[in-house]
């Protein structure tokens, strides 16, 4: 019995649903979960990276640093970001200990965007 063009359509989606779902998780797994990309930083000269320490996302656990919304922190917080390809290869703010930074960022490109300068203090406690 021949499958009409619906029923074509339908494996078709399927399998490219369980294709993208595969490859969603294989992008996951590569997260390291540091928890730097839940602060804000800031590029500084000669590749170096702040990470402002003391602004870190309402959603992280700093304990753990863990989302504790992670299953669906894009549709909850608007300051996060999905992390793709270009920011992992050419975004100087991701953190060299990045999972993603590792995996794709070319060698000679890491020594040069590799110095993160942490900035574990309030603005108001800063040294000058």
């Amino acid at each position: 019995m021949a499958r009409s063009s619906s029923e074509k359509q339908t494996g078709v989606v399927a399998r490219f649903r369980a294709w993208r779902a595969k490859r969603d998780a294989a992008w996951e797994s590569l997260c390291t979960g540091c928890g730097l990309c839940c602060y804000e930083r800031d590029a500084l000269p000669f590749g170096r990276v702040r990470i402002r320490r003391f602004s870190a996302c309402r959603f992280l656990d700093e304990r753990t640093h863990r989302c504790t919304v992670y299953d669906h922190r894009f549709a909850v917080c608007s300051y996060c970001a999905k992390v793709r390809l270009f920011h992992a290869v050419f975004d100087p703010t991701m953190p060299p200990s990045c999972g993603y930074v590792q995996r794709y960022r070319p060698s000679w490109l890491r020594r040069r965007l590799a110095e993160p300068v942490a900035d574990l203090l309030p603005p108001t406690q800063q040294h000058s």
